[in-house]
């Protein structure tokens, strides 16, 4: 079945919350570098910030969520405006964890990898952005190791294709999945299972190896743009009502493709 997780940022302070003004500006840092009315906390103070956040908590387990995703959880190798030790981040991570399994929700670990053999035991799932981009995707493995699964988004404006990353995620055992920085509708997906993209969708020129499984979707058109070249022992599906294959389209023996509504 699915799980619906609620992505709340547990790091910094948005001005656009509506519970913006419950958070006491002696808490309030830096401004977040490239995001507008986004400010650091300051993680050590659990008494002022922790009744925000467990008030967060509470209304993803009413609304129903499956799991909590806590964004903005490496604060201390951010320039916070803040002293904040690798020990600081530690205590509150261990303590958002243990908020999360009071209400039967789970936790993902997002991104701090550097804290990993730490905080393994008490997070039930990580979320990684950009790993395969930035080369550290191989730091979050114990979590595979102790059969707990890894999410790995990367993001198309970086330019990679998931031609790029998915062979390794698939060796990794990770979830691969492709979007955009704006987290739009449209999903890639290493594991082929990709959610209709509202529109046209454009298919960009790649090269899908052997052992990899891509489908695009779309309510509208797809079409191929420039190169694209399916290898054998590789799987790619379109499933829209209407479908364009330009001739850079190249289906090689022993390659699988499927065109469908």
């Amino acid at each position: 079945g699915r799980k619906v997780v609620c992505n709340i940022s547990v790091g910094t302070w948005e001005n656009w919350r509506a519970d913006a003004l419950d958070v006491p500006a002696i808490i309030l840092g830096n401004d977040l570098q490239g995001s507008t009315g986004e400010r650091w906390l300051d993680i050590r103070r659990i008494d002022l910030l922790g009744p925000v956040l467990q008030a967060r908590m509470d209304m993803c387990m009413d609304k129903g969520f499956d799991g909590i995703e806590p964004d903005n959880m490496d604060a201390y190798i951010n320039n916070t405006g803040f002293p904040l030790t690798e020990q600081d981040q530690l205590a509150f991570n261990l303590w958002l964890a243990n908020e999360a399994h009071k209400r039967d929700l789970s936790i993902g670990m997002k991104n701090d990898s550097d804290q990993v053999a730490e905080l393994l035991p008490y997070f039930d799932w990580a979320l990684t952005e950009e790993c395969f981009e930035q080369g550290w995707c191989m730091d979050m493995q114990p979590f595979i190791a102790m059969g707990k699964p890894v999410f790995a988004a990367e993001y198309t404006d970086t330019g990679i294709t998931l031609a790029d990353f998915c062979s390794d995620a698939v060796t990794m055992g990770f979830r691969g999945i492709l979007k955009d920085r704006d987290l739009t509708a449209e999903r890639q997906s290493c594991d082929g299972n990709t959610s209709y993209t509202p529109g046209d969708v454009g298919v960009p020129s790649q090269t899908i190896s052997i052992g990899n499984s891509f489908t695009w979707a779309a309510t509208g058109r797809i079409s191929t743009n420039g190169e694209l070249n399916v290898n054998a022992g590789a799987t790619l599906n379109f499933r829209a009502p209407e479908h364009i294959l330009n001739p850079g389209l190249r289906i090689n023996q022993g390659a699988w493709f499927r065109a469908s509504r």
